[in-house]
């Protein structure tokens, strides 16, 4: 056999070889595809709750459209984007830059986010609110004749359809803090005499703080002064309970009582505002997250409850000081409401202090057996009965804005977002939330 031949033949052999090697890795090969087409195909698309405000006001700063880019952010549906968006907005308000940014308010924003869920995003409205108004009064205050009356009425308009109805919807809050801002704004009014008997009926509360801020809007509005004072009532005490104040909160509700029908008069006036509750992301009823215990868990799963999460650290004293309450709160509310302190030791502070690169320093940051410990011994000290949640990697307080503590995140019965705000609030305040929430379930 010559070696040509051979030659030939070890070139049919290595052919063969290539020819059939395909056939072995093929089945290997269908099978990848298959799974990436499954995983393709089951896995939920989501959207990103990381959210970095410095890049996203340097995008804002080289926008071509500002306003497309905010817009989209409003309409995100995800918290820490409509705060970013909204602000924006109040400040180009305040600052006056464009009465278009005034029209986009408008138009965008007002239809409801006097209600949102997240009080932030009530406040910020509520102060874009009384600049636009004061900027409308500053311009009556300008001109004269027809024009004046003229402006002067579409004042009077502002005051009804907008600033009127908002105020009323916190005021009529079941939570006293909200009360207490509604009162806050409600002091610009030109007309204030449609809220009095809202901010009456916020004298016979418990909370010191709002009583006396009601006394001192119906002192405004009515010119009259039975005394009521906050120096007078212990703090963090009931306003109830304080020498000599119930006899001259009988005397406001006698006072009102007797030209009732005047102040039901003025009341009517407030348009009913055509607004709904804004509809936040169903992303939101995604989130999963792990106890301490090592139990799974999920919004989604727990449709049906009241879910609060409820974000501390061991290093926050309002946080320690309010975590009893939940802990007596879940007891009230057994079958209906569950309860997650969430726990962000071990997640750099945003106000800590930073090294020459930026970056935050933070030597006991993350999953440490020293952040394990002083969560437990929280837990113990105070007779917790809780599910803990540690959120070190700060996963699920970012989709809140939740780096200033206390600050909670509330799910109603229908896994949607309900509400969100920082502070801590006492036993007797977080009945009333879940209550009101129990009974009025956001429905979409």
């Amino acid at each position: 056999m010559t070696d040509d031949t051979n030659n030939n033949k070890e070139k049919q052999a290595a052919q063969g070889n290539l020819k059939r090697r395909p056939s072995a890795v093929k089945p290997l090969i269908i099978i990848m595809l298959g799974l990436v087409a499954v995983m393709l195909f089951t896995t939920k698309p989501r959207k990103s709750f990381d959210f970095d405000q410095f890049a996203a006001e340097d995008a804002l700063m080289n926008a071509e459209d500002p306003a497309a880019l905010l817009l989209d952010h409003w309409n995100s549906g995800i918290v820490p984007k409509r705060r970013f968006a909204l602000l924006n907005v109040r400040n180009r308000i305040l600052n006056d830059e464009e009465p278009l940014w005034r029209e986009f308010f408008y138009q965008h924003v007002i239809p409801n986010s006097y209600l949102d869920p997240d009080i932030q995003i009530r406040e910020l409205t509520l102060s874009a609110l009384v600049r636009v108004h004061a900027l409308m009064k500053q311009s009556v205050d300008s001109a004269f004749g027809e024009e004046q009356e003229a402006k002067a009425s579409e004042l009077d308009a502002f005051e009804k359809d907008y600033l009127l109805p908002a105020c009323l919807q916190q005021i009529s809050d079941a939570d006293p803090h909200v009360k207490a801002l509604g009162i806050r704004f409600a002091r610009n009014l030109a007309d204030k005499d449609p809220l009095v008997l809202a901010a009456a009926d916020c004298l016979r509360d418990s909370d010191t703080h709002l009583v006396s801020q009601a006394a001192a809007f119906l002192q405004m509005a009515t010119q009259q002064d039975f005394g009521v004072r906050l120096k007078d009532m212990n703090e963090k005490g009931d306003a109830q309970a304080a020498p000599g104040i119930r006899e001259k909160i009988q005397s406001w509700v006698s006072f009102i009582e007797a030209q009732k029908s005047e102040f039901e008069k003025a009341a009517a006036r407030i348009r009913k505002p055509q607004v709904s509750t804004p509809h936040l992301s169903h992303d939101y009823m995604d989130l999963q997250f792990q106890t301490m215990d090592g139990n799974s868990r999920s919004i989604e799963s727990l449709k049906g409850k009241i879910v609060i999460l409820s974000f501390w650290a061991s290093w926050c004293t309002p946080c320690i000081d309010e975590l009893p309450a939940l802990n007596e709160v879940q007891g009230d509310f057994e079958e209906s409401v569950r309860i997650f302190p969430v726990s962000l030791d071990g997640v750099p502070s945003i106000h800590g202090i930073k090294d020459d690169n930026g970056n935050f320093i933070d030597n006991n940051a993350g999953n440490t057996a020293e952040n394990r410990q002083k969560i437990e011994s929280m837990v113990d000290t105070l007779g917790l009965e809780l599910e803990m949640v540690w959120d070190y990697r700060n996963e699920i307080a970012g989709r809140y804005n939740g780096d200033e503590l206390p600050t909670h995140a509330i799910y109603d019965t229908t896994g949607h977002l309900a509400r969100v705000f920082t502070g801590s609030r006492s036993a007797d305040e977080w009945r009333r939330i879940i209550t009101a929430i129990l009974n009025n379930p956001i429905r979409h």
